[in-house]
């Protein structure tokens, strides 16, 4: 009988029982016999180029976003639906402290033209509305001609004309002394609001700003998300310019040198586990059970095809060939053994 034929009788009476003792065998190897650093070269180079990423992003990230946003949709369900409850405590806890800031990092961030643009338009329309408010027919009711009518006493229309007048002049010289101030004061304005950053009261309010953010994101629905984000023009430029930043990251020394090492510790501290020791007790024999269902069709299927019995049953012409040492011929004894 063939090695073929022996082994497809075995398998056709017990082949889930050879399977499960190939999942014992494989379960008991050392992690390190299939995840090692020298192996990580290879994979970064082929299985991460730049071209199979364009083509995994292609084939499978797009048509995700796609396929999750109508799913989303038909769930109903939340952000918080995806975070346990012992998680959701952790964040909650993390969102709620008071924001923390480093007075050197804060100093950098402001002095910046587009900080102090801003901080230069909200204090000159502070001031405008204050000058708004207190001119002569301003909304505050014209502070500085009431007052100046009260101080001087004058009631009569010339009077109110007087003060009319002399409130436009104020008013124009309180706009050029805001223009002045705002012009002038940006540094004691921009170390004002450092000061200010760095109160702790205000480091309490904005850790109760950011808490409420985070209350307010994980109850936001799942749809809503995809749909924004189905709705960002530049989401499939992001998507299209992925694969680029991945191969640009994973091609560069350093990002290599980090990953080795850092596998490189994995396997020093794990590698000599075998594989069962990671997986819960519970659940091995259910695995093999399976590994066997899933694997012995195929074995089946392989020992049945020609490319086995090749192997299996090579060529009688083969197996026959002569053995070249054994044929040649044998050579003359030296002259003093003839003697």
């Amino acid at each position: 009988m063939s090695l073929q034929s022996a082994l497809a009788s075995r398998l056709a009476a017990d082949g889930a029982a050879l399977c499960r003792t190939a999942a014992d065998f494989v379960l008991d190897r050392p992690v390190g016999a299939f995840v090692s650093p020298e192996r990580i070269d290879f994979w970064l180079d082929h299985a991460f180029d730049e071209g199979a990423l364009h083509a995994a992003v292609e084939a499978h990230v797009q048509g995700f976003v796609e396929r999750e946003q109508a799913r989303a949709k038909a769930r109903g369900d939340r952000v918080l639906d995806w975070i346990s409850a012992e998680a959701q405590a952790e964040l909650r806890a993390f969102a709620a402290r008071p924001v923390i800031f480093e007075r050197a990092t804060l100093e950098r961030w402001v002095d910046q033209d587009a900080v102090r643009s801003i901080l230069q338009a909200i204090v000159r329309e502070t001031l405008d509305r204050f000058v708004d408010t207190v001119r002569p027919g301003g909304s505050g009711g014209g502070l500085v001609g009431a007052v100046g009518r009260r101080t001087l006493g004058f009631a009569s229309r010339a009077g109110r004309g007087l003060l009319g007048g002399l409130g436009g002049q104020v008013e124009e010289l309180l706009r050029g002394a805001v223009q002045s101030f705002v012009s002038g004061s940006m540094g004691l304005m921009v170390d004002r609001f450092v000061g200010i950053l760095m109160q702790p009261e205000t480091q309490r309010q904005l850790g109760r700003l950011r808490l409420s953010a985070y209350e307010q994101a994980i109850r936001t629905e799942t749809a809503a998300i995809f749909d924004k984000a189905a709705a960002e023009p530049a989401l499939e430029d992001l998507i299209e310019a992925l694969p680029g930043l991945l191969a640009h990251n994973l091609d560069r020394p350093e990002a290599r040198a980090l990953i080795r090492e850092e596998a490189q510790r994995w396997a020093a501290a794990e590698g000599a586990r075998p594989i069962r020791s990671f997986l819960p007790a519970e659940r091995v024999e259910a695995l093999r059970d399976e590994l066997a269902a899933l694997v012995e069709p195929m074995v089946v299927e392989f020992v049945a095809s020609p490319a086995f019995a090749a192997w299996a049953d090579p060529p009688e012409a083969d197996a026959e060939a002569p053995d070249v040492d054994a044929a040649a011929e044998p050579e003359p004894d030296p002259p003093d053994a003839a003697r």
